[in-house]
């Protein structure tokens, strides 16, 4: 879809401006600990709040996440995974746990039956959540059922289901495939697979024909692995299941696609062709000595040259890796620590178990997380858990859905196995054991191994019920899922279309993957979607940030999701944790579009708060661009904004207070929205201890208050971000693109105030979100409906 003639002929040259943050790149060996913007990502996906934050401890323990029984995972395929005691499966906890760690050939020909770990819950200081002495709760059965079920959930990981070759229609057919006739020579047919996941790309194929069409919407193929060992040419054929037949099984791989070069030779019902060698080492990594492995591999089972069938089978998805007995998360490349590495899982997750089990835990309400991990756990330890992290394989947005949809799922690298439900239980207690936290994020850890692991954790949780909640939207997976990579950037929004929401999953049309569109396209569908089906219609205008990235002449107020984002000030999953900048004001808001190609424009309604007379950003640029610590502060910087922000704002208690709050959005270190009184003043004392970091002049004056939380907060928030001086309203934070004459704005059903740049013909460009103390809790609402106010009157903004 153009977008050539959107801007208005009779703008001024007021165009939005940007900054170049977005043009740095971080080197993947770079090292250091979690940055404050990381920390308000793990933030969005823990469950626990701290007790500290302003909304205490309202979460649950997210240990059992794992554990949802079938009705919580239904989504997911959730099914019963069987009644067999966990106490039955005998053997030891630690021996049973290592016999997991099988390598792949072994495990491939005998189901195994061991005892997995489970895992409780400790508290925000670390000890352990326990039962009351001599008591025997309704809660702690419940929990106690949990857990066996997530113990039953990585036995299931671990087994295989023994069926004969998988019942298919036209078996005898070869169906899908061009059979060779008797006394045939093998003919070679090339196809090229390309880097993309999820079929995105066409392959070639030769001229003869290659698939046969699909008998129906709900069939797919299969690829059937013939066995053989070492250096044996890889041999198999393509044939056709329904995933309504309740009796067949298969087993989905999810993988990341290699190089298109350079090829390998396999039989493919006795027709030579050539894949990719990063398939062909794949395959046989996973082919079994002695009898055959159905599977399921996109860049096989999907006809790549055939749009229509692309479209459709990349549609379903989500129903594809449900459907699969298991699913095969499948690590590439080469590392000697393999085993090592796993163990280490293993290890620190039985000790969890043996500790769970034991008496102290039953009987003893206090104990620290040293004596539960003593000898096991290590900073060294750590080390070899995040080289499992700095795998690619976790930086892809398709490999969210394919993991969160699996019933069953296990990892497989260098040809040694381990449960997923281990390894997603291993995120979990690193991430909130307080001890172990403090172990990781002490690493020199690189920076793809830092995101793989928050990645990992948030696959791990997606598919817990009490994550989702009812509140979970679309919008919502599109800004937690922000850290992962895509080929194409048309698959930012069709990779989270599985994904159970509000408003995408099984059974819920949102909108069907077309690789036809162009980014213009695909974004103002997804900006009319949204805002026709979203409870809060316009929270999408908290997603737009203009950057050198961005496509030019394309409407200032849709959202470019190919562009890196910041931490929203506007957006949360968690009701509790979000804005109403227009509450008391009950109407359904104003929001007319007009889709006209020579003028497309959004018309809103509002009350001007005030005008921007200057700004300043207060990170440093080098921060803001490579996002470090707060170290790398400059003293001229910080000299600087004290110097701007003495010239713009009069020193007084009521200022300071609206300062402490504006340089945090009004959140603590958490994103936690600050409400309550107590929290206010601890807030407003660390803010005090923090400023003289920059203002020599307040000597030793100041309170005593919580600097590196408060400093943690200012830089996740002010990260591409500046702070302003307006009339109206006084002072806010904006995008790192306002201008001075910029005006800011609340409209009628926008959870944050934005800011808005004037154009001739009294239109308006749309600049971004903004916080603005005293305005964000329906103020400006109250204001304009008090009989004796004349300051706010409601007008309309037409956006180009």
């Amino acid at each position: 879809m153009s977008s050539s003639d959107d801007s208005d002929s009779d703008s001024d040259d007021s165009s939005l401006s940007y900054s170049d943050s977005d043009s740095s790149s971080d080197d993947d060996e770079e090292t250091s600990g979690i940055t404050g913007e990381q920390e308000s990502q793990y933030n969005d996906i823990d469950g626990l709040v701290p007790a500290d934050s302003e909304m205490g401890e309202i979460g649950t323990c997210v240990f059992q996440d794992g554990a949802d029984g079938g009705s919580d995972r239904r989504l997911y395929g959730g099914v019963d995974l069987g009644s067999d005691s966990v106490h039955s499966y005998g053997g030891g906890i630690r021996g049973a746990i290592m016999a997991l760690q099988e390598p792949a050939e072994s495990h491939h020909e005998d189901d195994l039956s061991t005892s997995p770990p489970a895992i409780g819950a400790t508290c925000e200081d670390g000890t352990v959540t326990t039962q009351k002495l001599g008591l025997r709760s309704t809660t702690e059965e419940i929990a106690e059922q949990k857990i066996q079920f997530l113990e039953r959930r990585v036995k299931r990981d671990m087994s295989l289901y023994h069926q004969p070759l998988v019942q298919v229609q036209h078996m005898n057919l070869n169906y899908g495939t061009i059979t060779r006739q008797n006394n045939q020579e093998p003919q070679e047919e090339l196809i090229w697979c390309f880097e993309c996941c999820c079929a995105c790309v066409p392959a070639r194929v030769s001229p003869s024909p290659r698939y046969t069409s699909l008998p129906g919407p709900s069939f797919i193929r299969v690829f059937i692995l013939h066995p053989g060992g070492g250096d044996s040419t890889l041999s198999g054929s393509l044939e056709a299941l329904n995933l309504n037949d309740a009796k067949s099984h298969y087993e989905a791989i999810s993988y990341r696609w290699g190089p298109p070069k350079p090829r390998k030779a396999m039989l493919l019902s006795g027709r030579m062709v050539y894949i990719s060698r990063s398939l062909h080492s794949m395959l046989l990594d996973l082919r079994h000595r002695h009898r055959d492995r159905i599977l399921w591999a996109d860049a096989l089972c999907i006809n790549q040259a055939d749009y229509s069938e692309r479209k459709q089978q990349v549609s379903m998805m989500q129903r594809i890796y449900t459907r699969a007995s298991r699913v095969i998360i499948y690590l590439k490349g080469e590392n000697d620590h393999v085993q090592d590495c796993f163990s280490v899982v293993q290890d620190l997750t039985s000790a969890w178990l043996t500790f769970q089990k034991s008496e102290v835990a039953i009987y003893n309400g206090h104990v620290s997380p040293e004596s539960i991990y003593d000898g096991v756990i290590s900073s060294f330890k750590m080390g070899r858990i995040a080289e499992i992290f700095k795998n690619c394989y976790w930086t892809r947005l398709w490999m969210v859905q394919e993991v969160v949809s699996a019933r069953t799922a296990v990892v497989q690298w260098n040809g040694q196995l381990l449960s997923w439900t281990l390894l997603g239980l291993a995120t979990t207690l690193i991430r909130n054991n307080a001890s172990l936290w403090k172990m990781f994020t002490s690493a020199m850890l690189s920076r793809r191994a830092k995101t793989g692991f928050m990645n990992a954790y948030l696959m791990y949780r997606l598919p817990s019920a009490g994550f989702r909640t009812d509140s979970l939207s679309f919008l919502d997976l599109l800004r937690l899922t922000r850290n992962f990579d895509v080929t194409m950037p048309l698959d930012r929004v069709y990779a989270t279309l599985g994904i159970p929401s509000q408003q995408t999953g099984p059974g819920r049309k949102f909108v069907t993957p077309d690789y036809r569109l162009l980014l213009e396209g695909l974004y103002t569908r997804v900006f009319h979607w949204v805002t026709t089906t979203h409870e809060i219609p316009l929270e999408i205008l908290s997603a737009v940030r203009h950057t050198d990235k961005s496509i030019p002449n394309f409407p200032t107020w849709i959202p470019q999701w190919h562009v890196e984002p910041i931490r929203s000030i506007g957006s949360s999953h968690r009701k509790g944790m979000k804005f109403d900048a227009s509450a008391g004001w009950s109407g359904k808001p104003l929001l007319e579009v007009s889709w006209r190609l020579d003028g497309r424009s959004l018309t809103l309604e509002g009350f001007v708060l005030g005008t921007i007379i200057a700004s300043k950003p207060v990170l440093p640029p080098i921060l803001s661009k490579a996002a470090r610590v707060p170290a790398n502060y400059t003293s001229d910087h910080r000299q600087a904004l004290a110097t701007w922000t003495a010239q713009h704002f009069p020193d007084n208690k009521y200022v300071r207070s609206r300062l402490s709050l504006t340089l945090t959005a009004g959140q603590d270190w958490y994103g936690a929205i600050l409400r309550q009184q107590d929290a206010l003043s601890k807030h407003q004392a660390s803010f005090e201890s923090w400023i003289q970091q920059y203002s020599p002049s307040q000597g030793n004056q100041i309170a005593a208050g919580d600097v590196k939380q408060y400093d943690q907060a200012v830089e996740s928030v002010c990260r591409g971000r500046k702070l302003f001086a307006a009339t109206g309203c006084q002072m806010g934070l904006g995008p790192e693109c306002l201008a001075s004459g910029d005006v800011v704005c609340v409209i009628l059903g926008g959870p944050v105030p934005y800011v808005l740049r004037p154009c001739r013909g009294g239109r308006y460009q749309f600049v971004g979100e903004c916080y603005v103390p005293g305005y964000m809790a329906g103020e400006a609402v109250a204001e304009w409906t008090t009989p004796s106010s004349t300051a706010l009157n409601p007008r309309r903004f037409v956006l180009l």
